[in-house]
């Protein structure tokens, strides 16, 4: 009646729920803090992986079986389908239905978000063909959510509300240059993969800095300046191009900075000295007309707001509140290290291979050059013995010859001998 995790990932759910049902409390804590601690290890990630590919290979999986499953048995189905420890803590309990739509990719499997799949029954191309993907708090091209919020780290959608990573944008080219609608000027945008909407990067930063700078710590400030720098790196226009030079600028003055509310006002009297001139240049456009209000400011807070409403989800629906949401985060960074530590384990592993089989085919080289010395060696060996025996031959040849033409001068000598005795007898 033993029960281990590869049991509990291959074997039908009924007698699997059947077994657990008459262990111990003890014991289930214990099968849980097994998966837990395998979550957490690089040197076990070979062994989690092969038990995600047991699961991938099961098709009795359906809502109706996990519904019949041991409580314990769908927590650790669901940790080994997510990766995420978290569905094995105690504190974060969910409702079996909760737990099972996770399972089946049609709730989030982000604790703070809880989302039913699609959100807001997106019916995007990506959304749609994207299995488990939650447009309310993951990166549209990571497929990754964080805790991060207030921040210029995650750029989205002003459109249709997708999310992404700042670094996955400029890694993968959504974040760009690129011509204002309506306008000839060229801007930084970001170009959302799921409706194909850009957005204008600067007044998303206007936003987020005039709005939450004052409340940042000199380590985030850094952070969101170094961020910035890099988001309008490759500006071409001379507001993005000057926001890039202040940002860096002011990164050499934050590091041992106590205080940097001085730093933040510089920023913002600069964000809203360039609000003020594009506002006089949309009345001229608009013929001295009033510019329509907080048409910007609507457009660009919505990515603050949006991430106050996730923060404000994990708090409600966390018993710890802050600190819960932080060890999650911390969790989520640690897989994320044991994913990368993994991969370079792997890959210098491939690495060792390939330098193994260069070795291989190296000696492999070696002897066939050997082998071909000898080759050569003997075939000059046998060249040489032919060589003689060819001159041995014709010596032999001629020494017949001459041999062969002695006798026959003796026998003409004779004949003539015997010729001429005859005719002094005749």
């Amino acid at each position: 009646n033993r029960v281990g995790l590869y049991e509990v990932a291959a074997d039908p759910v009924a007698v699997v729920a059947n077994k657990l049902q008459e262990l111990p409390d003890i014991f289930l804590e214990d099968l849980k803090k097994s998966l837990t601690e395998m979550l957490g290890s690089v040197e076990k990630r070979d062994e989690f992986l092969r038990l995600q590919r047991i699961l991938q290979r099961r098709n009795d999986l359906s809502a109706e079986n996990l519904y019949v499953a041991h409580r314990t048995q769908l927590e650790l189905l669901v940790a080994m389908k997510t990766g995420i420890q978290a569905f094995l803590l105690c504190e974060n309990r969910m409702s079996t239905a909760a737990l099972v739509e996770v399972f089946l990719q049609k709730r989030c499997r982000n604790f703070a978000c809880q989302n039913q799949l699609p959100t807001d029954d997106c019916d995007c191309q990506f959304c749609s063909q994207k299995e488990g993907f939650c447009s309310g708090c993951m990166c549209i091209a990571c497929s990754k959510f964080d805790f991060m919020a207030n921040t210029c780290r995650w750029v989205g959608c002003d459109f249709c509300l997708h999310w992404c990573h700042t670094d996955c944008g400029i890694r993968l080219s959504y974040i760009k240059p690129g011509t204002a609608q309506g306008g000839k000027q060229s801007e930084m945008q970001f170009v959302c993969v799921a409706c194909g909407h850009a957005s204008d990067l600067f007044g998303f930063v206007r936003e987020v800095f005039t709005t939450y700078a004052k409340d940042w710590s000199a380590e985030t400030l850094r952070q969101e300046l170094d961020c910035i720098q890099r988001i309008f790196r490759r500006s071409q226009d001379s507001r993005g191009k000057q926001l890039c030079w202040i940002a860096e600028k002011m990164l050499g003055k934050v590091e041992g900075c106590g205080d940097t509310s001085e730093l933040c006002e510089a920023i913002v009297r600069f964000f809203q000295g360039k609000n003020l001139h594009q506002q006089q240049q949309q009345q001229q456009q608009h013929g001295g007309g009033e510019v329509p209000a907080g048409a910007v400011a609507v457009r660009s807070g919505s990515y603050a707001n949006a991430a106050e409403e996730m923060v404000a989800k994990s708090k409600s629906g966390s018993g710890n509140g802050n600190l819960q949401i932080l060890d999650r985060e911390l969790e989520a960074k640690r897989n994320e290290i044991a994913e990368m530590q993994y991969s370079r384990a792997r890959k210098r592993s491939e690495i060792e291979e390939m330098e193994s089989a260069i070795h291989i085919k190296q000696a492999e080289a070696k002897m066939f050059q050997l082998r071909a010395d000898e080759a050569r060696l003997e075939a000059e060996r046998l060249r040489k013995i032919v060589l003689a025996k060819s001159e041995k031959m014709e010596e032999e040849y001629v020494a017949k010859g001459y041999k062969l033409h002695v006798n026959n001068a003796v026998e003409k000598r004779k004949r003539c001998f015997v010729e001429y005795q005859m005719l002094e007898k005749g």
